[in-house]
């Protein structure tokens, strides 16, 4: 799995950051690195704080390495191997 993780101070923001990491995941990371989405579940796990509006999501992407090369953009928080 790559995860790949934003938080914000009030809901408005953490939403725009949220949809900006798909665009990073997408767009930058997965082109310049050796890492390709495979079938299975995407996840996006939310927490958040009641008493002041912050909170923090991940973005969870199946994926597999295609190559031994060296990673262009560094890797996100996690890039986990399940088996």
């Amino acid at each position: 799995w790559a995860v790949f993780a934003a938080e914000g101070s009030a809901a408005e923001e953490l939403q725009q950051h949220l949809q900006q990491l798909w665009v990073e995941a997408f767009g930058a990371w997965l082109p310049a690195n050796p890492y390709e989405v495979v079938p299975g579940p995407e996840v996006l796990r939310l927490s958040a704080s009641h008493e002041d509006g912050s909170g923090r999501g991940e973005l969870w992407l199946p994926v597999q390495r295609t190559a031994s090369t060296t990673p262009a953009v560094p890797e996100p928080d996690a890039v986990r191997s399940r088996q």
